[in-house]
Formats: C-alpha cells, structure tokens, sequence
C-alpha cells in the first residue's frame, strides 16, 4: 500500500509542477501585454497633448495676427498684405499647420499601431 501511494505521488508531482509552471507563464505572457498595451496608451496620450498644444500655439498665432491686422486698419494702413509683421505670422502659422498635420499623423500611425497589436 504505502509503495502505490508512493508511486502515486512521484506520478503527480510532474503533473502539478507543469500546471504551475504553464500557469506562471501565463501570467508573465499577460503582464508583458498589459505593460506594452501602457506604453502604447501613454504614447498615444502624449501624441494627444501634443496635438491639443499645436492646436493652442495655432489659435493664439491667428488671435494676434487678427489683432496686427486690426491695429494696422485702424492706424489707415490699406496693404496689409505687404506688412512685414502680418507676414511673419502667416509664416508662423503654416509652420504651426504643417506642425500640426505631422502631429495628427503620428497620432493615427500610433493608434493604428496599437490596434494592430489589439487584433
């Protein structure tokens, strides 16, 4: 008797030793994904915060180019097309555009990214 539940025991234990070990790599296979699922959520939120600054940058640049316009209307200057300061915020604010389309396709790129490993 005592020699079968010997053997019954010596039987089990590498069953058991395998479920443990299939269940700790599982655990470990899940936290890798959740902890790449962050950084792809983090990435993409940062790609968020730079789209919502551009956005900002671009409304206060066309806020004081409308004031500059405003001011030279007001003081009878009629070519405001050829003021060098109004210029310069028209230049400023494609510079902040094309800022702001780069953003926008790094964010899609970044969530597509992410879907993908979703899938």
């Amino acid at each position: 008797n005592s020699q079968k539940i010997a053997c019954r025991k010596k039987r089990m234990r590498p069953d058991v030793e395998k479920i443990w070990g299939d269940i700790k790599k599982g655990i470990q296979d899940g936290a890798a994904v959740a902890i790449n699922k962050a950084e792809g959520l983090t990435q993409l939120g940062r790609s968020r915060l730079d789209i919502a600054e551009v956005k900002t940058r671009l409304v206060r640049l066309k806020a004081d180019l409308g004031n500059e316009i405003y001011q030279s209307v007001q003081a009878g200057q009629s070519l405001i097309g050829d003021d060098k300061v109004v210029q310069q915020f028209c230049d400023r604010i494609l510079e902040c555009e094309r800022e702001l389309a780069d953003s926008e396709e790094r964010f899609k790129s970044l969530k597509a990214e992410l879907e993908g490993i979703d899938a």
